[in-house]
């Protein structure tokens, strides 16, 4: 597979034409085509069926020939890499055989009781490592991170091998003049002493490309380090070959378990640039090394093209019939390096696309053609009949399960047929095997939205955000679940990429409207801690105060975003609201007056539901405004919603006469008249005594009138509230003895700027009698000395 192909190596070995297509039948009856066109491969047939028949026969034996398992496995390797997809039937066998061999050869007092004293100095270690290392290939072939980086570890303790990656100045390119912070590969080795940078002073780029017949590039291929003086002249230290297959394995291993983007091509360079830094390499490391760096500079502009002219030659030169076997089986197992025919191939896709061929080579192949169902089930996708579809990809799932893509096809399929299940597992599968497909995380998603699963819909979008990060659409359906489950950062979160992205464009308001009625029922649970709101359409979430205020600011911050840009009847209710939350009335009356003039025109007479909403937000300007008159003691904004009040039923009642809303915004406009006609005034007060009450609603009381005396007064306001009473004083008289007439009241008073006092009414107490009603208070008030 990476050995030359020239007519040098043919087989000489008298294999007919009939024997070798059955050794192609052999190897794809583990239930995938083969990669490409390969030579000899009656060969890996044959070496299989005699491994296996040994170990067959040893078994009944008592002499043990216990490397047969360790040859086993790595023939069935082999099996697996010239394969187009990977095989389930394979990978249960190589696991077998590979926890037998790991077991006879896993550690190093296993390696030297077999093999006593013959084994020179050194060779105990690298038997061990390497069998390690070759336990990583299998998993890393199967995709498998975790297990991988376990063996690898395993690998760099049988070796006494430490890697860590350190810092230092250096030059990257020859026109660079000051020395920039270049990542370096630091070895701690069992011949070293102590930790040493795998790297040197000297760029040496030039024997590589003499190598090839290049130039010297203008980017090094390895940095040129500057060293303190008591480290000028030293070299990068030398490792044996198989340290050197394990920092490849490390870079695979960062390769394998990271986010696919520039960061990690930087993250694996380190190791790259240590191979690079060797003097001496066998040519399969060679080889790899050179593709790991082809990957990371073809990412790169300014090495782009440097990469592909190392890649033509890196499959030339595995062409060629030199080196020999010799020098290139050293470590072939222990490292994951392409076959040919994965190096240069060329998806051409299928001459035709008739499904008779595809029935016949089922027929053929007595049904165990993987490739054939898969055909099938594509084109039976394609014309719409999903349902085989489906079919059809389960049975060829069923002989293959190693293949994400195939599992990906059946979710789509199965969902395509209604079966949400089966869409779900299919899926499940895929990215099992493929845990970077954003795609299917986001199919599993939304699956589970459909069937009401928030929390495991909130685990599988975060996954799928990992690598879609700009797909507003998924971001606006991890928001809705994020408020599902809750989690009310991860819902800022969303909304906030979403505007991004959107430029302020994309606005959900059913969900700005969802946050803000849970901010409003936590808000009035913090003012009324006796009483259990918990929100309608999310989990109770156990907010603390702090947290609450701190998503009041948040929600704040983004819908004054949005109104910046966006200027709709339903964002100025929102902001009215949340102004409401944080006590400022004005801001909140001027944002309700924005939502009752978008809602206004010709239309709103027409139109029912307009009118619906264009009532509700007058009533509740209008109680704004009577609250602000309450606490300020103006009678302008009273005014102003007496006015609006009166406009809008004398219009409302030609064309919804008997709406309900027609009849609150009558009480409505009832309800601020008493409240204006029922003021209260006291007027004036002695050291100890009440000098003079008059009230617009009391006058008929001839008790209140007999205490008047004529004496100086000053000018006290009294307004009754739904839950309370403010007293506002006219002059500067201290408001502190007000509170000594009310000390037998139930209630309590707070201040509410430099010249009044609040006194809202115990709700417990005045649940067991009716209120206080003006003349109780003023009864009061003449009663109790002041």
């Amino acid at each position: 597979m990476v050995m030359p192909t020239d007519g040098s190596t043919k087989c000489s070995l008298p294999f007919k034409a009939s024997e070798k297509n059955w050794a192609k039948i052999q190897l794809m009856s583990a239930g995938s085509d083969l990669l490409g066109k390969f030579s000899n491969l009656q060969h890996l047939v044959f070496a299989r069926m005699l491994l296996l028949k040994l170990k067959d026969l040893y078994a009944t034996e008592t002499f043990e020939l216990r490397s047969v398992s360790w040859w086993i496995v790595r023939v069935l390797l082999i099996h697996q890499r010239v394969l187009h997809e990977r095989s389930s039937s394979l990978f249960d066998m190589l696991q077998v055989f590979m926890a037998e061999a790991l077991d006879h050869f896993g550690a190093l007092e296993k390696v030297e009781s077999y093999w006593d004293d013959k084994l020179l100095e050194g060779e105990v270690s690298s038997i061990t490592s390497t069998i390690h290392l070759e336990a990583f290939v299998l998993q890393y072939i199967y995709g498998r991170v975790d297990p991988c980086r376990l063996q690898l570890e395993s690998a760099k303790a049988a070796s006494k091998l430490e890697l860590s990656v350190s810092g230092a100045f250096g030059f990257r390119t020859i026109h660079q003049v000051e020395p920039k912070a270049q990542m370096v590969l630091v070895a701690n080795t069992s011949s070293s002493n102590g930790d040493v940078r795998l790297a040197s002073e000297k760029a040496d780029v030039g024997s590589y490309y003499e190598a090839w017949g290049g130039e010297a590039p203008e980017v090094y291929m390895t940095p040129k380090l500057v060293n303190d003086e008591g480290e000028t002249g030293k070299d990068s230290v030398t490792l044996k070959s198989v340290e050197q297959a394990m920092v490849l394995a490390q870079c695979l291993l960062i390769e394998k378990g990271s986010r696919n983007d520039e960061m990690q091509r930087w993250d694996m360079a380190p190791y790259i640039e240590a191979i690079d830094s060797q003097k001496s390499t066998y040519f399969t490391l060679r080889c790899l090394c050179d593709l790991l760096r082809v990957r990371w500079e073809s990412t790169r502009s300014r090495t782009k093209g440097r990469a592909l002219e190392m890649m033509d030659k890196l499959v030339e030169a595995i062409n060629k019939s030199e080196p020999g076997v010799s020098e290139r089986i050293p470590l072939c197992f222990a490292v994951h390096l392409p076959t040919i025919p994965a190096l240069r191939k060329c998806s051409l896709g299928d001459v035709t696309v008739n499904d008779s061929c595809y029935e016949k080579a089922l027929e053929v192949s007595n049904d165990k053609s993987v490739r054939a169902k898969r055909a099938l089930a594509r084109s039976a996708y394609n014309r719409g009949d999903f349902e085989k579809s489906q079919m059809l990809w389960e049975a060829a799932m069923a002989l293959n399960s190693l293949y994400p893509d195939g599992w990906f096809a059946l979710g789509a399929a199965a969902l395509k047929a209604r079966d949400v299940q089966k869409a779900i597992d299919a899926f499940t599968f895929a990215v099992q095997l493929d845990p970077d497909n954003g795609e299917a995380w986001n199919n599993i998603a939304c699956l589970h939205m459909i069937k009401k699963k928030s929390r495991e819909s909130f685990v599988a979008f975060k996954e799928a955000l990992k690598f879609k990060r700009d797909s507003w659409q998924m971001w606006e359906n991890f928001s809705h679940v994020a408020m599902d489950v809750g989690n009310i950062d991860q819902t800022f979160e969303a909304i906030q990429q979403i505007l991004r992205m959107s430029k302020n464009k994309r606005i959900d308001v059913v969900l700005l409207d969802r946050i803000m009625t849970e901010l409003e029922n936590r808000n009035s649970a913090c003012k009324s801690p006796s009483s259990s709101v918990e929100s309608v359409e999310t989990e109770p979430c156990a907010a603390t105060p702090a947290e609450t205020q701190r998503h009041l600011e948040l929600l704040g911050k983004i819908i004054q975003q949005i109104v910046r840009t966006e200027s709709t009847s339903e964002i100025w209710g929102l902001y009215a609201r949340w102004s409401r939350i944080k006590g400022d009335l004005m801001v909140c009356s001027e944002a309700l007056l924005k939502q009752v003039r978008s809602y206004q025109g010709s239309e709103v007479w027409k139109d029912q539901e307009r009118f619906k909403l264009f009532s509700r937000a007058s009533l509740e300007l209008c109680r704004v405004y009577m609250e602000i008159s309450v606490s300020t003691g103006s009678r302008r904004e009273l005014s102003s919603a007496e006015m609006h009040l009166k406009n809008t039923i004398k219009q409302a009642t030609v064309s919804f006469s008997e709406s309900e809303e027609l009849k609150e915004l009558e009480s409505c406009l009832e309800e601020g008249l008493v409240s204006n006609s029922s003021r209260i005034l006291l007027v004036g007060l002695l050291p100890w005594r009440v000098s003079m009450v008059m009230a617009e609603s009391l006058q008929e009381q001839p008790e209140v009138m007999q205490r008047k005396q004529e004496t100086s007064f000053d000018w006290v306001n009294v307004n009754l509230r739904n839950q309370g009473l403010l007293i506002q004083q006219g002059t500067t008289q201290r408001l502190e003895s007000y509170c000594h007439v009310l000390c037998d009241l139930p209630c309590s008073p707070t201040c509410e700027g430099k010249d009044a006092l609040v006194f809202s009414w115990d709700e417990e107490a005045v649940s067991q009698s009716p209120p206080p009603t003006p003349h109780y208070f003023l009864q009061l008030l003449l009663e109790q000395p002041v």
